[in-house]
């Protein structure tokens, strides 16, 4: 297949039946495509983004009800480009039907994610892309595409309150998360494809899968002829093989490699299973799953910010599962921390369709609910800050990058937002100031309407709780033995064992099995060991069998 698509002259892409919407995009794309594609939108240097040259051009030029359309301010043809699609109405909100209605119903067709696609979208020379009776070129309408989501998700929206409706319909993921399209892009750049990059998926899924196939082992078969990295996986096309082979195989290749993939991968990504579907190991990942929803639970490292093992390099795992007689059996160095003691009930969550992630029913009463878990007092104290590093882990942020450590006036901030304490706003430092700004999210971009240091906090305040409680989703805490206390999944139940796996960046927690060695019960956060504190204690290194 690989031959055969990457030697065609012409590849057709039929995308089903039209309607009048997507017969609108259509000639949208006919129209705006062709000046897309020669502004340079596709520009392999500039990944997708406008840059910062197109931003400054239109945050310089008043918008078009301002100014004669004519106006002559300086600027590269790409960012006037740019300048015209903000000032495309269709890209607008409209009580029904139009522009965005089709382009939703274009980008959510089964065509995008069946995983046979990616190979033949990504391996063809040139391409046409046909719904109805309409056809356009793959690259003009990648372009169009590329340009409309680069509006709305690098900010460029916000520069004026006349852009503030752009896309209002489009889920900002629906079209940067196209797998086909993603890997046409890499090998268009001439950057490695690596199985990662194209399966592990952090985000939500845009009301469609990410990828499916029907026979489940085709999401490992159906890429080994456009990835890269194949021969390093160590992985081949063996339709003998059963699904519970092939899906550990896969996770295991990935584990293995995953410390060299920009999409690094590892036991922290595994969440656990509620069921154990077709017999996979609780440390194998169900990628049907995966490809249908994403990994829906955000790892404690999310952003980067711990590294629980510093120093201590992931362990050499063997390509065709030589270390272990069962291939089923993840063995993995690292050493015991402590054992769970306590956990606290996880709140109740709601979802409104199968698609959106969950989010917290009570989001006050779930703050509640933690002082009463943390046993806290009436009174503020440095003492209880341990509870909300714990509840916040990687979710604090200091001039837009991660800080793994806050100064006392922080500390002090947050205590009070988390206590619903009066904060006196003329009494603020510099510091605390830009914290409430730009600590958990960036308020020029999440809320330009808010200009006042008094509504920027009022707005913190009330939003905190639901912002962490959704971040936190599938989680609870839980104390140990110790008196150690952390954050995990919340099928972690007492008893269960906090341990430190070399390479891993998060303690991850295992459950003992009844006969002989452990499940997996996903990452955590535990207060006080997560930049390496408990190596310090020089921990007896053993061997965790893991099922």
């Amino acid at each position: 297949m690989r031959v055969i698509f990457s030697r065609a002259d012409l590849v057709y892409m039929w995308l089903g039946p039209s309607s009048d919407d997507v017969d609108r995009v259509m000639d949208f794309i006919s129209r705006v495509g062709p000046r897309a594609f020669a502004s340079g939108v596709l520009d392999s240097k500039l990944h997708g983004r406008p840059g910062q040259e197109v931003h400054d051009y239109i945050k310089t030029r008043p918008p078009s009800n301002e100014v004669d359309t004519n106006d002559d301010t300086a600027g590269s043809e790409l960012a006037r480009f740019y300048f015209d699609l903000l000032h495309e109405r269709g890209l607008y909100a409209a009580p029904q039907g139009g522009l965005l209605t089709g382009i939703v119903d274009l980008l959510q067709r089964d065509y995008w994610h069946r995983i046979w696609i990616i190979q033949e979208v990504a391996l063809a020379k040139d391409a046409v892309v046909m719904c109805g009776d309409r056809s356009v070129s793959l690259d003009m309408f990648d372009a169009t595409f590329t340009a409309v989501w680069a509006c709305k998700t690098s900010g460029i929206f916000n520069l004026h309150p006349e852009y503030h409706g752009y896309g209002a319909r489009l889920l900002s993921n629906m079209y940067g998360t196209s797998k086909p399209l993603i890997t046409r892009s890499l090998r268009r750049r001439r950057d490695q494809i690596r199985l990662a990059d194209i399966l592990v998926e952090l985000s939500a899924a845009p009301k469609r899968p990410f990828y499916t196939a029907s026979d489940p082992r085709d999401i490992v078969f159906g890429l080994l002829g456009v990835i890269d990295d194949r021969g390093k996986l160590g992985l081949r096309a063996d339709y003998s093989m059963a699904l519970v082979e092939v899906f550990s195989v896969l996770t295991r290749a990935l584990i293995r490699e995953g410390n060299e993939s920009s999409r690094r991968f590892d036991l922290d990504l595994c969440v656990p299973r509620r069921e154990k579907a077709d017999n996979l190991p609780t440390w194998v990942s169900d990628w049907r799953v995966v490809g249908k929803y994403g990994i829906r639970s955000f790892p404690i490292n999310h952003y980067h910010a711990f590294d629980a093992t510093v120093g201590i390099p992931p362990p050499l795992l063997a390509t065709n599962n030589v270390d272990c007689i069962n291939f089923a059996v993840l063995r993995r160095p690292g050493c015991r921390v402590d054992v769970i003691k306590e956990v606290m009930p996880p709140p109740k969550r709601v979802q409104y369709d199968e698609w959106q992630r969950s989010q917290i029913a009570d989001a006050n009463g779930w703050l509640s609910a933690v002082f009463n878990f943390a046993g806290l007092g009436p009174e503020t104290s440095p003492g209880e800050d341990y509870v909300w590093r714990t509840i916040m882990c990687h979710k604090l942020r200091k001039y837009g990058q991660i800080t793994v450590a806050t100064s006392e006036d922080i500390a002090w901030l947050i205590r009070r937002i988390m206590r619903r304490e009066r904060v006196d706003i003329s009494t603020l430092t510099e510091d605390q100031v830009e914290f409430i700004r730009r600590g958990l999210y960036d308020l020029s971009r999440a809320q330009p309407k808010l200009q006042t240091l008094r509504d920027q906090l009022a707005y913190v305040v009330h939003e905190w709780p639901e912002y962490l409680g959704a971040m936190n989703r599938d989680r609870t805490l839980f104390k140990t033995m110790k008196g150690m206390f952390g954050l995990g999944h919340v099928a972690i139940r007492a008893g269960d064992v906090v341990t430190l796996l070399w390479g891993v960046r998060s303690p991850i927690i295992l459950r003992p099995r009844e006969c002989v060695g452990f499940e997996l019960v996903g990452d955590a956060y535990v207060d006080g060991i997560m930049h390496g504190e408990f190596l310090d204690t020089k921990p007896t290194e053993r061997e965790f069998d893991i099922y």
